[in-house]
C-alpha cells in the first residue's frame, strides 16, 4: 500500500525532500517490476487466509479498481516522461503536470479499468492455487 501511494505522490514528495522508491529510481520499468511482484505475493497471500475465498476475491476486487489499477495507470504516465531525460527517470526534470497522474480524464479512467480487469484474471489463477 505504501509504494501505491507513493506512486501518486511522486511530485509533492519529490517536492518536500522525501526519499522513496518512486522518487529515487532510475527506471520505472523496475518500480514497475517490483510492483508487479508485491501485487502478485500480496494476492497469493490473501488466498492463504481461511476467509471465504468470495470474501477475498470482493476484497482485492475493490483494491483493485480504487488503488492498483490506478497505479498501473500511473506508472504507464511517469514511464511515458523517461523519454524526456534520455530514458532515465528524473523528477527534477518533469513539471507538476508529468507527474501528477490525473485520474478523472475520460483517457485515464477506460485505462483504469483495463488494468483493473487485467488484475482480476490474475486473481483467478491465484485462488486456484488455494491449499
Amino acid at each position: 500500500m505504501q509504494l501505491s501511494n507513493d506512486i501518486f505522490d511522486v511530485y509533492k514528495d519529490h517536492q518536500n525532500g522525501i526519499y522513496t522508491l518512486v522518487t529515487t529510481t532510475s527506471k520505472i520499468k523496475s518500480l514497475r517490476d517490483l510492483y508487479d511482484e508485491t501485487l502478485k505475493s500480496g494476492t497469493q497471500a490473501a488466498f492463504q487466509l481461511e476467509y471465504n475465498v468470495k470474501d477475498i476475491r470482493k476484497f482485492l476486487q475493490i483494491l483493485s479498481l480504487a488503488i492498483f489499477s490506478r497505479c498501473y495507470v500511473c506508472l504507464d504516465q511517469l514511464e511515458s516522461k523517461e523519454v524526456k531525460s534520455n530514458n532515465i527517470f528524473n523528477p527534477e526534470l518533469y513539471s507538476r503536470k508529468d507527474l501528477v497522474c490525473d485520474m478523472d480524464t475520460w483517457k485515464n479512467k477506460i485505462k483504469s479499468l483495463k488494468y483493473h480487469m487485467w488484475i482480476t484474471q490474475k486473481f483467478t489463477k491465484f485462488q486456484l492455487c488455494r491449499r
